[in-house]
């Protein structure tokens, strides 16, 4: 690994310096360094600040462009040196910095004076140090780089860094080798999608499942059958049938969990009554929109009237007679007396508590 580093490197490695971590701290590197002439130290304990420029490096480098999944394997180790190649090529050349030059303390004030920005290779090859053998190679590998290509190459190997890492991938491998002129014309309108780095992806995590057998998978087809036509049989009466039909089958321990599918399936149908399709509406209801409410009416010339509301206090007996009616099949009142009559506390489109701005459903 360091042979192949100081191979990369544009000056002589002449020292390193690490943490105390056993990966670093072992025989075998202080003999490598040793053998080529390398000094080798390492920070205090417990002092990460001694590492100030590597650990400012993990977090807007590093972590920045992989992530924070976790990979494994020899395909993900392929898919990172990839990436980091064309990292280190636009990090170094394309993406300019500031340098600390002077820190001053006046009191509880401190003056911090920063150079002009600048990227690392200009830093380079400006400094007298530098000889010319090491700077003309520079300018021309800067000459040659392109730098749209190189962030092409980086979101594709985020793109299959994510779908590596994650359970169901989210993207296709086809999708990674876009050409230039396409990868160029989707960085036009790249903001209005916000992070674009495919690391930067919240994870999608797997749906816990049950943990156990289902205890009543043998009688769901009879018990769903009986609920079709009886909805109104609560989950302590339909027990009594299901100790008759299987006997010594289901004993009154499964009480609790029958009593959940029950709430589970007359949900389903509670949705299937409510949320119908806007071409299909239940016979007496009418569905009104008002445009806003009558505060934000008078601010705005022009504006239809508001309409008077659907529901009045004289027909409250019969508005509550139709919504025991329409209720009847699933037994789920409150979820009908929710969305038939929306609580006052709600906020609408025009971001106002007023009731009048609400999309209700009318009785008629």
């Amino acid at each position: 690994m360091l042979t192949e580093l100081r191979k990369q490197l544009p000056f002589a490695l002449l020292g390193l310096d690490t943490d105390n971590d056993t990966v670093f701290m072992n025989e075998t590197l202080k003999a490598y360094c040793e053998a080529a002439n390398i000094v080798f130290t390492r920070c205090r304990p417990y002092r990460k600040n001694d590492q100030a420029f590597i650990e400012q490096k993990n977090g807007a480098v590093v972590r920045r462009m992989v992530g924070y999944r976790r990979f494994e394997g020899l395909e993900a180790a392929k898919l990172l040196a990839e990436r980091y190649r064309s990292a280190r090529l636009l990090v170094n050349f394309f993406q300019p910095s500031f340098k600390l030059i002077a820190k001053q303390r006046d009191g509880a004030r401190v003056r911090k004076t920063y150079s002009a920005p600048a990227r690392p290779h200009q830093r380079l090859a400006a400094d007298a140090r530098t000889p010319d053998a090491v700077r003309t190679p520079l300018q021309h590998i800067y000459a040659a780089l392109d730098p749209v290509a190189l962030l092409r190459d980086i979101r594709g190997a985020q793109e299959r860094l994510a779908a590596l890492a994650d359970t169901q991938p989210i993207v296709s491998p086809a999708a990674a080798s876009q050409s230039i002129d396409l990868f160029l014309a989707s960085l036009r309108t790249a903001w209005k999608d916000g992070a674009m780095r495919p690391t930067d992806r919240p994870i999608v995590k797997a749906k816990r499942g049950r943990r156990r057998p289902d205890p009543l998978i043998r009688a769901t087809p009879d018990l769903r059958k009986w609920f079709e036509v009886e909805p109104w049989r609560t989950g302590s009466e339909l027990p009594s049938r299901l100790q008759v039909e299987y006997p010594g089958a289901y004993p009154n321990k499964l009480l609790r969990t029958l009593q959940r599918r029950l709430k589970s399936w007359s949900n389903e149908q509670a949705n299937a009554l409510l949320f119908v399709p806007t071409e299909e509406t239940f016979p007496g209801y009418e569905v009104t929109t008002p445009q806003c409410c009558a505060r934000c009416q008078r601010r705005r010339p022009g504006a239809p009237k508001p309409r008077p509301s659907p529901h009045p206090a004289s027909s409250s007996t019969q508005a509550g007679s139709k919504i025991n009616e329409a209720a009847d099949l699933t037994r789920e009142h409150r979820y009908v007396r929710q969305y038939v009559f929306p609580p006052r506390s709600s906020r609408y489109s025009c971001g106002t508590s007023r009731p009048t701005c609400a999309s209700r459903t009318s009785l008629t």
